[in-house]
């Protein structure tokens, strides 16, 4: 588009100096031409940024509507359609919401710059093998990270006050479902044996329900619920190539935790990782109540892997490390000794 056409498309009044034979300017004088082409231009900037800035603001409008009616995501979502919610109990779920992410913010914004030190500090102390630097920031920085899990701790109790009874039964069933599947996710499950998977959770989440985790006893009785439920599920459910899958899920990370500390190569984990699938196997085909047999046999593969794969000067570093670590845990115990024993 040429500059005459565009001031008049404008609403510009150009003048007679564009001749009407194309290409050919007229002989006003040269300075005006050039403060009528520098004006065209202005127009057509001007318009281009107001429509920018219209499309920013519109754009700007619809981001913030979006993260309105996305509050109720991830848990809060499943929770809404598991127990079939009201519109009013949408609504006040939605408010609840809406009131943590405005403290939560209120934190971020308070703590963000200490947080960032402190990681910053953290990094550089595990850097230099400073353990002591290390846990006086982590303590730290948990003592910062401690209003920010109360404020979490209030909105799961203020999200519970929302639901009645016969929803608290169904949340509780539903999550209890939820991570029980969770341990199998690598397995495949079918959609048959996801049915049998939930009717052995509702008598679960029933059992539970009472229990508290904070308590040892409560624990215990938590670990006996669930591992009844994880044997007969594994014995009645899952079939042979699932039962091989689930188990090498847990041996891989099982066997080379011992192993952190040797700094094994690239090359060495792929070799592990290749002898897990027949110890994966021999593991699956046993009885999971027969706990001693179990760990005999991955024993037996962590002494294989000692032996066989890694080196001699990884293994000493193994022993240096587990010889501190047990030196640790005995100076924190019962029979430390103190100066003052006799005296007292």
């Amino acid at each position: 588009m040429r500059p005459h056409e565009v001031g008049a498309s404008l609403g510009f009044c150009v003048g007679p100096e564009w001749s009407s034979q194309p290409g050919r300017l007229s002989t006003e004088n040269g300075t005006m031409r050039r403060y009528r082409y520098w004006l065209c231009g202005l127009a057509v900037l001007t318009a281009t940024l107001s429509s920018a800035g219209a499309k920013d603001d519109a754009k700007s409008s619809a981001n913030r509507a979006k993260r309105s009616a996305g509050l109720v995501r991830g848990w809060h979502a499943q929770l809404v359609k598991e127990c079939n919610f009201t519109p009013e109990q949408t609504a006040a779920l939605e408010e609840t919401l809406r009131l943590h992410g405005q403290k939560s913010e209120q934190w971020r914004q308070k703590n963000r710059a200490k947080m960032m030190e402190l990681r910053q500090a953290l990094a550089e102390a595990r850097k230099a093998n400073d353990q002591a630097r290390a846990s006086a920031l982590n303590n730290e920085m948990r003592a910062l990270q401690k209003d920010m899990a109360k404020l979490t701790a209030d909105r799961a109790k203020q999200v519970m006050a929302i639901l009645t009874p016969a929803q608290k039964k169904t949340w509780d069933a539903a999550r209890t479902y939820t991570r029980v599947l969770g341990r199998y996710r690598k397995a495949n499950i079918s959609d048959q044996q996801r049915r049998k998977i939930k009717e052995l959770c509702g008598p679960l989440a029933e059992k539970l329900a009472p229990l508290n985790p904070r308590d040892k006893k409560g624990r215990r009785e938590i670990s006996l619920l669930r591992s009844a439920v994880f044997a007969r599920i594994y014995a009645e459910i899952l079939t042979a190539g699932q039962k091989e899958t689930v188990e090498l899920a847990k041996l891989y990370p099982k066997v080379l935790r011992p192993c952190r500390g040797a700094d094994l190569t690239k090359e060495q984990r792929q070799t592990i990782k290749e002898q897990c699938p027949a110890v994966a196997k021999q593991l699956a085909a046993m009885d999971p109540a027969d706990k001693k047999g179990r760990g005999n046999v991955v024993k037996e593969f962590h002494r294989r892997i000692q032996s066989e794969i890694l080196t001699e000067e990884q293994r000493q570093k193994m022993k240096s490390q587990s010889r501190d670590a047990r030196q640790k845990r005995r100076g924190g115990g019962r029979g430390k000794s103190t100066p003052n024993a006799g005296a007292r």
